[in-house]
């Protein structure tokens, strides 16, 4: 995966490497600043990090498995903290995963299978002028897609992310 920042993605595959390269940045952070004890933080978490293994196809048999076994290792620990039955040990080990997850796909980005994400997510963070070229090149129904659900999406991204925006 190329790791050089964008300064304007324009085609989807593009959008879904910033979105994935934004995502991990943010649950590095999240998971050291949310406390053990936050099952709904860790919850909405879990449910976000199902964006980024969701545009990480494992359904192609190219995706090594290392970074499957990486990828689902953080959905277990996520969804263990969301239960109540994580601990600190659990959560310092997520953090791991998540920077192994950002350096394995620094390090074997080929062509590294890619499914574009739903819009609300792809789109969440990009300056004004992006995202509203974005979703005029994305079509009619796309954004109509994108103006009934990008809010639950951003409440969603506001829980999960709580204590790392603070």
């Amino acid at each position: 995966m190329d790791t050089t920042a964008d300064a304007s993605p324009s085609s989807t595959r593009e959008l879904t490497i910033a979105a994935i390269r934004r995502d991990l940045s943010a649950f590095a952070a999240a998971v050291r600043a949310t406390p053990v004890q936050d099952g709904a933080a860790w919850h909405a978490l879990a449910r976000r990090w199902g964006y980024v293994t969701d545009s990480l196809d494992d359904s192609d048999s190219e995706m090594p498995s290392e970074l499957g076994g990486l990828l689902n290792a953080c959905s277990r620990g996520m969804c263990q903290l969301g239960q109540g039955a994580g601990s600190g040990d659990e959560r310092a080990a997520l953090a791991v995963r998540i920077v192994a997850v950002r350096e394995h796909l620094a390090r074997h980005g080929g062509p590294m299978p890619i499914a574009p994400g739903p819009l609300p997510w792809l789109l969440l963070g990009l300056p004004d002028d992006q995202r509203r070229r974005a979703l005029r090149r994305a079509g009619t129904a796309p954004r109509w897609r994108w103006r009934i659900t990008h809010r639950a999406f951003e409440r969603l991204d506001e829980r999960a992310f709580r204590y790392q925006k603070s």
